[in-house]
């Protein structure tokens, strides 16, 4: 044991039970500095004091970044849980609705970082739902996607992507999409860009 003048005493297990008085001395030191002892062959003798050569870093601890939320908007249960496959891999949170009235409530009711929208679904189509979504939060970003083609008579066909866009998406991307084309539609949403990429 040890007392303010540095005193050590230490007692042994033997049944004689000899008592061994040892002192070194004791100085002022920094709260985050500890002593080492000095190895064989520093030069380091009894009457010496101990060198302050270990000093202890100091940990910031930094707290995690909030999950980012999702909202998809699917009638389609393969393409929802694939998207939800690979947002869930970047950290997202994601909620998935397959109607567009369900999927407005559940935007209505919580915070969403991204919206990512079907166009043509049953009931509510997707370019209202991207109208009601722009009234209710006209920074939120939404990203379109369709896989309808319809071909005019002159043989072109028609930009539904594009005509999303005009309706307040700020982005659409073509199914059947990859990972890495998904990604690329979302990172151009967000400013500065808030997901893993490349795509893991």
């Amino acid at each position: 044991m040890t007392d303010s003048t540095g005193r050590l005493s230490a007692v042994s297990l033997l049944p004689s039970a000899h008592l061994f008085p040892m002192t070194r001395p004791v100085t002022r030191q920094r709260a985050d500095v500890i002593p080492e002892w000095p190895a064989v062959g520093d030069g380091a003798t009894e009457a010496q004091p101990m060198p302050m050569r270990v000093r202890v870093s100091q940990t910031t601890f930094v707290p995690a970044p909030p999950m980012l939320k999702c909202l998809i908007i699917d009638d389609d249960p393969f393409v929802g849980a694939a998207i939800k496959t690979i947002m869930a891999r970047q950290g997202w949170e994601m909620v998935l609705s397959s109607r567009a009235h369900a999927g407005i409530n559940a935007f209505e009711s919580s915070a969403f970082d991204l919206v990512l929208v079907d166009l043509f679904m049953p009931g509510m189509n997707g370019f209202d739902t991207i109208l009601r979504i722009r009234q209710l939060a006209p920074t939120v970003p939404i990203v379109a996607m369709s896989g309808f083609e319809f071909s005019k008579s002159d043989g072109t066909s028609q930009d539904f992507l594009g005509l999303a866009v005009q309706r307040g998406a700020n982005c659409g991307v073509r199914k059947p999409f990859s990972q890495g084309q998904l990604m690329a539609a979302i990172n151009s949403t967000l400013a500065p860009p808030r997901i893993g990429w490349p795509p893991r």
